[in-house]
């Protein structure tokens, strides 16, 4: 952590979040970090910090579920990039790192379709693009224990049944990379909606797209729980 000459902490190189209890460091001390150590959020703080991007704000939007199964909602929001997101997990610090992950595939997929975010131009949105494909996403595993633990896909089935909607059409829209380390890509078409996943299995993919489906829904469906439909979805 930067400090000023007389001890006090730079509040410019650092954000204290108190609602989600964690304290991330801004300043060069994440350049110091080994590529093997970073997770999603260290990487996107790294990332914002370079492009100027402003500071990443997290916020805890939801804490659901019994004492010994907790659900958490995690916005994070750019005002800069003038998009926010939302991480679900079943700990805060896993919702942080969905979140981020999720941040950094929107900036891929703006950059990828020629796209910009506010005043953020194509050319540096594809410079930010360029500088993440350096680097194999650390800690994969934190958004497939997301995706694993919590069937996404199961609970869109469920919501589209109980609603009578017609149900999910997936479909894989690419596969890249070595037999070894596949690549998939999937979307999710649903109510008029399309949503895209991504992931190293199709199974990732398709919770991925049912996700980002779920959350689209809650902003159509205010009253859509997720607990309920996932009660239906395992009776």
């Amino acid at each position: 952590m930067d400090t000023s000459k007389d001890g006090r902490v730079n509040i410019a190189e650092a954000i204290f979040d108190h609602r989600i209890g964690s304290y991330e460091g801004l300043g060069n001390s994440a350049k110091e970090v080994t590529v093997a150590q970073k997770t999603h959020v260290s990487l996107f703080h790294e990332l914002c910090t370079k492009f100027d991007f402003g500071m990443p704000m997290y916020d805890l939007v939801e804490e659901s579920g019994e004492a010994h199964q907790k659900n958490f909602q995690i916005s994070l929001t750019v005002w800069t990039l003038g998009i926010s997101v939302v991480g679900k997990a079943k700990t805060k610090m896993q919702a942080k790192h969905d979140a981020a992950h999720k941040m950094m595939m929107q900036l891929k997929k703006t950059a990828q379709s020629g796209g910009k975010l506010n005043d953020v131009t194509p050319e540096t949105l594809m410079k930010c693009f360029e500088w993440m494909k350096t680097f194999e996403f650390p800690n994969e595993d934190v958004v497939q224990q997301t995706t694993e633990t919590k069937n996404s896909a199961g609970i869109l089935s469920s919501f589209a049944l109980m609603n009578h909607l017609n149900p999910p059409e997936y479909e894989v829209v690419s596969i890249t990379g070595p037999s070894h380390c596949r690549h998939f890509v999937m979307t999710c078409k649903m109510n008029g909606h399309v949503t895209q996943g991504e992931g190293k299995s199709k199974k990732i993919c398709k919770n991925v797209a049912a996700e980002q489906m779920l959350l689209l829904l809650h902003r159509q469906f205010p009253d859509l729980n997720d607990s309920t439909c996932e009660k239906k979805f395992l009776e």
